[in-house]
């Protein structure tokens, strides 16, 4: 609960011992007055203590930090995590007391000297502090330390100080490898309780294989996700036979999880790797380790689920120890024995399978993975196509590959989406896995430059009408979609052929509820007929050759028949357009967006719906808009409208902008605008106000700006 109403606190103050406030996006020294009374507070935490990915979006002002710090001397916790904060004070150290400290996501560069007397802190997160260059040597010091979590700091270059001196540590998410003095993987050795996730990066620095296998990771039964990472240059040293042993020292403990391997430069992997007495490895990547010449044996690692091997730049084929006998000779992905093929003991578990930027790899994919949901072939192009039988797949992903891989998958009635890209020769989709999935939902085809239609003549493709969502991309040759009558998402971008949509869409009872076309040089209309009713969102965009737009995008009557639901418009570089279709938009409608359309006709009165539901109105490069309408002051639920380079805008409505909910209001480089309405500015909802490169306005309104605007950009 935020204990802090306004600037003051709710209840007595020398009372608190623990605090929690809820951030403001500027938090100044006004609202923390009270904190200099409450000198026995424990507990003092911003919320949520987990802040998402784009944190650090708060601002406090450094004054309270400072105060606050040499104040609070008897605090345990201390939650600071989403503040923009760049630096800790020195009084820090003050805080002798504390267990738990969280800077996650802030943007600390370093920690100070005295954070090294924290000597009970058992808690130090860093989680997401990109800014984060180095930690202090002190750090050796807090020997109660049991979680050290600096997952997400990308730029912390090394961690110069000796960790093997925090035996308490259960949590360490990464250990840097450093050059000269830098840490060690030895220092490993004493923690023994050591959980969780580990990854070890700065692996080329190892000068002693000896060093990485004193770590011991192999008795670290505790830790279930290990990353062991070299840098992208050191593939190009000349030490690959020093990564080789220092991989053979990294064996992990019997109850590994997930494994990834990045950067290794190694030719050939340990021995270890597909041991079967990893028996809880269900999750493996090994990703650009461009100088092995041979995948790892897998194939009997028992409860691998998930695996995925990505640049493999000088693998050219894969042996029989790729699935666990124990001997080489043949060059293929496919089971070389009848034995083989019959026993299904190969990936007996395997869920997701992906094989990513192997230029160079030559063969079959395996034949039977009876357990796999999820196949992706990127960038393989020598890969050939074999009958698989696949009989769990849900998902299929095949791009920059060999097209009749779409085609060896036999049958299987489960799959649900299916991805290509980059497939030239591909001209429709007729054969195996496509033609005979009844299950099918989701199909996106992109940089097919042959494809001309889904379907060849003759084919009515029964087996695919049930696809929902269809995405065709940067298909140039592409000019029939076909029907489907249960499509509810339809993309269709950059495909230069298409010339019109299919009328089945404007069918009342087509399930359509989004429809985005983008890019379409050669679409001039639609056909015939109305937009569905169900339709949500429709965005069209830089379609140059578009004439008119569909019937059913405006309501003719007050009728309940036929109602639009549309919430979203866009219309976005069509030149072409030159009006709306007769009627008022849809009282549903939420958003609208119309830019870079020269010719279409400025909003009028006969186009808003009087208490309609609109709370976005943006308007870009419109030439003829002179005035706004207007019923627009009818639209009680809009808070924000844009108005971006209408040359030919020269005032308001008389009644002025009378918006009860308007939050954001931007006028930008509309040349012709003489005044701001007055009226508009006694709004008490305005927060943000932009006016910019409006020169024919001489002064501003002489009642003042609006109460509570929170920015003004002028």
């Amino acid at each position: 609960m935020d204990m802090l109403e306004g600037d003051k606190l709710c209840i007595a103050v020398e009372r608190i011992r623990y605090l929690a406030f809820t951030r403001k996006q500027y938090d100044v020294a006004k609202r923390f007055e009270v904190l200099c009374q409450t000198k026995k507070l424990r507990t003092l935490a911003a919320l949520p203590t987990c802040m998402p990915t784009w944190g650090a979006c708060c601002y406090l002002s450094a004054d309270v930090l400072q105060n606050m710090l040499s104040r609070l001397r008897c605090l345990r916790v201390l939650c600071l995590s989403g503040y923009s904060i760049g630096e800790l004070p020195n009084s820090i150290g003050h805080l002798k007391q504390l267990c738990y400290l969280n800077l996650s996501r802030s943007r600390i560069k370093q920690l100070p000297q005295s954070a090294g007397s924290l000597i009970n802190l058992q808690m130090l997160k860093l989680h997401g502090c990109t800014e984060l260059t180095n930690l202090p040597r002190v750090i050796e010091n807090l020997v109660n330390l049991h979680v050290l979590d600096l997952a997400g700091t990308s730029n912390l270059q090394d961690m110069p100080f000796k960790i093997g001196k925090l035996k308490n540590l259960q949590i360490l998410s990464k250990l840097i490898v450093g050059k000269g003095i830098g840490s060690a993987v030895s220092e490993l050795r004493g923690l023994l309780n050591l959980r969780g996730k580990l990854s070890i990066s700065g692996l080329e620095n190892v000068a002693d294989f000896r060093d990485a296998s004193n770590g011991n990771l192999k008795d670290k039964d505790g830790l279930t996700e290990l990353d062991l990472q070299w840098s992208d240059e050191s593939l190009n040293s000349e030490n690959e036979e020093g990564q080789m042993h220092v991989l053979e020292s990294l064996m992990p403990g019997k109850n590994m999880e997930k494994l990834r391997i990045l950067f290794y430069g190694g030719k050939m992997f340990p021995s270890w790797l597909g041991d079967p007495s990893l028996t809880n490895i269900v999750w493996l990547e090994l990703l650009n380790c461009r100088n092995s010449i041979l995948l790892p044996s897998l194939g009997r690692l028992p409860s691998l689920k998930i695996l995925s091997i990505v640049g493999m730049d000088r693998v050219q084929k894969v042996d029989l120890t790729f699935y666990g006998h124990g001997y080489v000779g043949m060059t293929c992905w496919s089971s070389p024995s009848r034995a083989n093929e019959d026993s299904g003991e190969e990936f007996p578990c395997l869920r997701e399978l992906t094989v990513e930027n192997c230029p160079k790899l030559i063969g079959k994919l395996p034949g039977r993975l009876l357990s796999l949901v999820k196949l992706v072939i990127k960038h393989c192009p020598k890969l050939e196509s074999s009958s698989m039988s696949l009989p769990s797949l849900n998902e299929l992903n095949v791009e920059d590959s060999n097209e009749e891989l779409l085609g060896s998958i036999l049958g299987p009635s489960s799959l649900t989406a299916v991805t290509t890209k980059g497939l030239p020769v591909l001209l429709h989709l007729q054969n195996g896995v496509v033609r005979s999935s009844g299950a099918l939902r989701v199909l996106s085809i992109s940089s097919c430059i042959g494809l001309t239609s889904l379907q060849a003549a003759g084919d009515i493709l029964l087996n695919i009408t049930a696809i929902e969502h269809l995405k065709i991309k940067n298909c140039s040759r592409f000019s029939e979609t076909g029907f489907f009558p249960m499509l509810k998402h339809l993309t269709l971008k950059d495909c230069q052929s298409l010339k019109f949509l299919p009328s089945a869409i404007t069918m009342i009872s087509c399930p359509l509820e989004e429809l985005k076309i983008e890019d379409c040089p050669a679409l001039t209309f639609f056909a015939n007929g109305r937009l569905p009713t169900v339709l949500r969102r429709l965005k069209i965009r830089f379609c140059e050759a578009l004439v008119s737009l569909p019937q059913g995008l405006m309501q003719i009557d007050n009728s309940t028949s036929n109602v639009s639901h549309l919430e979203n418009l866009e219309i976005v570089g069509c030149p072409s357009l030159i009006s709306f279709p007769e009627g008022k938009f849809p009282s549903s409608l939420k958003i609208l967006k119309i830019w870079r359309c020269f010719r279409l006709e400025p909003l009028s009165d006969t186009m808003l719906p009087k208490n309609g539901s609109l709370e976005l109105i943006s308007v870009f490069n419109c030439s003829k808009m002179t005035c706004l309408p207007g019923c627009i002051n009818c639209l009680t639920h809009l808070t924000e409208l844009n108005l971006h380079k209408c040359t030919a805008l020269k005032y308001f409505p008389e009644t002025g902008l009378q918006f009860p909910n308007l939050r954001k209001l931007d006028i930008y480089e509309c040349s012709s605008l003489n005044s701001l309405p007055d009226q508009m500015l006694s709004r008490t909802s305005l927060h943000y106000l932009t006016i910019g490169e409006c020169p024919g306005l001489v002064s501003f309104p002489k009642a003042g700006w609006p109460p509570n605007l929170l920015a003004l950009k002028i």
